[in-house]
Protein backbone atom coordinates (compact mmCIF):
# COMPACT_ATOMS: atom_id res chain seq x y z
CA UNK A 1 0.00 0.00 0.00
CA UNK A 2 2.91 2.38 0.65
CA UNK A 3 4.45 1.87 -2.80
CA UNK A 4 4.32 4.63 -5.37
CA UNK A 5 2.71 4.12 -8.77
CA UNK A 6 6.18 3.81 -10.33
CA UNK A 7 7.19 1.14 -7.82
CA UNK A 8 4.03 -0.84 -8.52
CA UNK A 9 4.69 -0.48 -12.25
CA UNK A 10 8.19 -1.89 -11.71
CA UNK A 11 6.74 -4.86 -9.80
CA UNK A 12 4.17 -5.51 -12.53
CA UNK A 13 6.85 -5.26 -15.22
CA UNK A 14 8.92 -7.83 -13.35
CA UNK A 15 5.86 -10.09 -13.33
CA UNK A 16 5.43 -9.47 -17.08
CA UNK A 17 1.84 -8.44 -16.40
CA UNK A 18 1.48 -5.63 -18.95
CA UNK A 19 1.02 -5.91 -22.71
CA UNK A 20 4.52 -6.75 -23.98
CA UNK A 21 5.61 -3.27 -25.10
CA UNK A 22 5.01 -1.88 -21.60
CA UNK A 23 6.94 -4.63 -19.81
CA UNK A 24 10.32 -3.17 -20.80
CA UNK A 25 9.29 0.47 -21.15
CA UNK A 26 10.50 3.14 -18.78
CA UNK A 27 8.11 3.09 -15.79
CA UNK A 28 7.45 6.83 -16.32
CA UNK A 29 6.26 6.05 -19.86
CA UNK A 30 3.89 3.41 -18.48
CA UNK A 31 2.56 5.97 -15.99
CA UNK A 32 2.01 8.43 -18.86
CA UNK A 33 0.13 5.70 -20.77
CA UNK A 34 -2.14 5.24 -17.74
CA UNK A 35 -2.68 9.00 -17.46
CA UNK A 36 -3.49 9.15 -21.19
CA UNK A 37 -6.02 6.33 -20.86
CA UNK A 38 -4.02 3.85 -22.97
CA UNK A 39 -3.88 1.55 -19.92
CA UNK A 40 -6.54 1.26 -17.23
CA UNK A 41 -5.66 2.98 -13.94
CA UNK A 42 -6.58 -0.27 -12.20
CA UNK A 43 -3.76 -2.01 -14.08
CA UNK A 44 -1.23 -0.41 -11.70
CA UNK A 45 -3.19 -0.77 -8.48
CA UNK A 46 -2.20 -2.69 -5.34
CA UNK A 47 -4.86 -5.23 -6.28
CA UNK A 48 -3.24 -5.70 -9.71
CA UNK A 49 0.11 -6.48 -8.05
CA UNK A 50 -1.51 -8.94 -5.63
CA UNK A 51 -3.43 -10.68 -8.42
CA UNK A 52 -0.33 -10.93 -10.59
CA UNK A 53 1.89 -12.39 -7.86
CA UNK A 54 -0.79 -14.90 -6.82
CA UNK A 55 -1.27 -15.90 -10.47
CA UNK A 56 2.47 -16.39 -11.00
CA UNK A 57 3.26 -18.19 -7.78
CA UNK A 58 0.44 -20.66 -7.28
CA UNK A 59 -1.06 -23.53 -9.24
CA UNK A 60 -3.12 -22.15 -12.15
CA UNK A 61 -5.90 -24.65 -11.51
CA UNK A 62 -6.44 -23.22 -8.04
CA UNK A 63 -5.84 -19.54 -8.93
CA UNK A 64 -9.53 -18.75 -9.42
CA UNK A 65 -10.42 -20.24 -6.04
CA UNK A 66 -7.65 -18.44 -4.17
CA UNK A 67 -8.13 -15.02 -2.67
CA UNK A 68 -5.69 -12.30 -3.60
CA UNK A 69 -6.50 -9.71 -0.95
CA UNK A 70 -3.92 -11.19 1.41
CA UNK A 71 -0.79 -12.93 0.25
CA UNK A 72 1.75 -14.91 2.22
CA UNK A 73 4.80 -13.11 0.84
CA UNK A 74 7.34 -14.98 2.97
CA UNK A 75 5.91 -18.29 1.70
CA UNK A 76 6.21 -17.04 -1.88
CA UNK A 77 9.84 -16.00 -1.28
CA UNK A 78 10.56 -19.42 0.25
CA UNK A 79 8.97 -21.18 -2.74
CA UNK A 80 11.02 -19.12 -5.21
CA UNK A 81 14.18 -19.69 -3.17
CA UNK A 82 13.66 -23.43 -3.43
CA UNK A 83 13.10 -23.20 -7.19
CA UNK A 84 16.28 -21.15 -7.72
CA UNK A 85 18.47 -23.45 -5.63
CA UNK A 86 18.84 -21.73 -2.27
CA UNK A 87 19.73 -24.42 0.31
CA UNK A 88 16.84 -25.63 2.50
CA UNK A 89 18.63 -24.61 5.70
CA UNK A 90 18.70 -20.99 4.50
CA UNK A 91 15.10 -21.17 3.27
CA UNK A 92 13.93 -22.34 6.67
CA UNK A 93 15.97 -19.92 8.80
CA UNK A 94 16.53 -16.63 6.97
CA UNK A 95 14.31 -13.59 7.36
CA UNK A 96 12.26 -12.53 4.36
CA UNK A 97 14.66 -9.65 3.68
CA UNK A 98 17.78 -11.89 3.70
CA UNK A 99 16.02 -14.56 1.66
CA UNK A 100 15.04 -11.90 -0.92
CA UNK A 101 18.73 -11.04 -1.23
CA UNK A 102 19.68 -14.70 -1.74
CA UNK A 103 16.97 -15.15 -4.36
CA UNK A 104 18.03 -11.94 -6.12
CA UNK A 105 21.68 -12.91 -6.27
CA UNK A 106 21.00 -16.49 -7.42
CA UNK A 107 18.45 -15.36 -10.02
CA UNK A 108 20.66 -12.64 -11.43
CA UNK A 109 23.60 -15.05 -11.61
CA UNK A 110 21.44 -17.66 -13.38
CA UNK A 111 20.22 -15.18 -15.97
CA UNK A 112 23.70 -13.68 -16.41
CA UNK A 113 25.27 -17.07 -17.01
CA UNK A 114 22.65 -17.84 -19.68
CA UNK A 115 23.35 -14.66 -21.69
CA UNK A 116 25.59 -14.51 -24.73
CA UNK A 117 28.78 -12.42 -24.56
CA UNK A 118 27.05 -9.74 -26.68
CA UNK A 119 24.10 -9.56 -24.28
CA UNK A 120 26.46 -9.30 -21.30
CA UNK A 121 28.37 -6.52 -23.04
CA UNK A 122 25.11 -4.66 -23.71
CA UNK A 123 24.14 -4.80 -20.02
CA UNK A 124 27.60 -3.62 -18.96
CA UNK A 125 27.32 -0.78 -21.48
CA UNK A 126 23.74 0.09 -20.47
CA UNK A 127 24.74 0.27 -16.82
CA UNK A 128 27.78 2.41 -17.63
CA UNK A 129 29.99 0.10 -15.62
CA UNK A 130 33.62 1.17 -15.65
CA UNK A 131 34.90 -2.36 -15.04
CA UNK A 132 34.49 -5.37 -17.28
CA UNK A 133 34.73 -8.94 -16.10
CA UNK A 134 35.36 -12.02 -18.20
CA UNK A 135 34.38 -14.36 -15.38
CA UNK A 136 31.05 -15.73 -14.26
CA UNK A 137 28.80 -13.16 -12.67
CA UNK A 138 28.22 -15.64 -9.86
CA UNK A 139 31.60 -14.49 -8.57
CA UNK A 140 30.96 -10.76 -8.91
CA UNK A 141 27.19 -10.32 -8.50
CA UNK A 142 27.60 -8.46 -5.23
CA UNK A 143 30.07 -6.05 -6.84
CA UNK A 144 27.58 -5.29 -9.62
CA UNK A 145 24.88 -4.51 -7.04
CA UNK A 146 27.31 -2.12 -5.32
CA UNK A 147 28.15 -0.34 -8.58
CA UNK A 148 24.59 0.13 -9.81
CA UNK A 149 23.26 3.52 -8.75
CA UNK A 150 19.84 2.99 -10.33
CA UNK A 151 18.89 -0.63 -9.58
CA UNK A 152 15.86 -0.51 -11.86
CA UNK A 153 18.16 -0.03 -14.86
CA UNK A 154 19.58 -3.45 -14.00
CA UNK A 155 16.12 -5.06 -14.16
CA UNK A 156 15.24 -3.29 -17.42
CA UNK A 157 18.57 -4.35 -18.91
CA UNK A 158 17.89 -7.96 -17.96
CA UNK A 159 14.35 -7.86 -19.37
CA UNK A 160 15.53 -6.17 -22.58
CA UNK A 161 18.50 -8.49 -23.04
CA UNK A 162 16.52 -11.63 -22.38
CA UNK A 163 13.73 -11.08 -24.89
CA UNK A 164 14.27 -14.60 -26.24
CA UNK A 165 14.71 -16.12 -22.80
CA UNK A 166 11.72 -18.23 -21.80
CA UNK A 167 11.00 -17.26 -18.21
CA UNK A 168 9.46 -19.99 -16.10
CA UNK A 169 6.86 -18.83 -13.59
CA UNK A 170 9.45 -19.24 -10.83
CA UNK A 171 11.88 -17.01 -12.76
CA UNK A 172 9.20 -14.36 -13.12
CA UNK A 173 8.51 -14.53 -9.37
CA UNK A 174 12.27 -14.30 -8.73
CA UNK A 175 12.39 -11.14 -10.88
CA UNK A 176 9.51 -9.75 -8.80
CA UNK A 177 11.33 -10.58 -5.56
CA UNK A 178 14.50 -8.93 -6.89
CA UNK A 179 12.46 -5.83 -7.73
CA UNK A 180 10.83 -5.73 -4.29
CA UNK A 181 14.24 -6.12 -2.68
CA UNK A 182 15.62 -3.22 -4.72
CA UNK A 183 12.64 -1.01 -3.84
CA UNK A 184 13.12 -1.79 -0.14
CA UNK A 185 16.86 -1.16 -0.24
CA UNK A 186 16.54 2.25 -1.89
CA UNK A 187 14.09 3.49 0.54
Amino acid sequence: MSCTDLERIRMLQALQDFPSRYNTANPSDVKRAVNAGKLEASSISCEAVRKAIVYRSYNKATYYFRGHNEIEYHDIVQWAAGKIGVPDKMINTLSTYRLEQEVSQKFFSKVWDSLSPAQKEKIIHDLNLKSRWNISLSEVAQKIYELVTDPWSLVVSILGSTAGYAFAESDTVCMFIMTVSMIKSKG
